[in-house]
């Protein structure tokens, strides 16, 4: 049956990229703030297919991408959260432009 949410999801990741763009287009984003926004927005998109899709398919296989799968979700938690860190000191500092 064809799961329409996998759709949904792939243009919010879409429209979320459109969007970055258009930011950095018009507001003139310094690409510096732009480049760590985009980085968390890869991040946080690879976890989520990691978690929704990848996970299941490999343990219905059951071969060693489990293993390495959890490691780069490990992984991909500390680089959100340092990114997440930096995002937050750009705003405090008012060099989030």
């Amino acid at each position: 049956m064809l799961d329409i949410r996998r759709f949904y999801a792939v243009d919010f990741h879409a429209q979320a990229l459109y969007a970055l763009s258009i930011i950095h287009q018009y507001f003139f984003m310094k690409n510096v703030n732009y480049n760590v926004i985009k980085l968390l927005h890869n991040q946080l998109d690879d976890l989520w297919r990691i978690e929704k899709h990848y996970q299941k398919d490999a343990k219905k296989s059951k071969c060693g991408c489990t293993k390495l799968l959890a490691a780069m979700r490990a992984d991909m938690k500390k680089n959100i959260t340092l990114l997440k860190a930096e995002l937050a000191a750009h705003y405090k500092t008012d060099k989030l432009a």
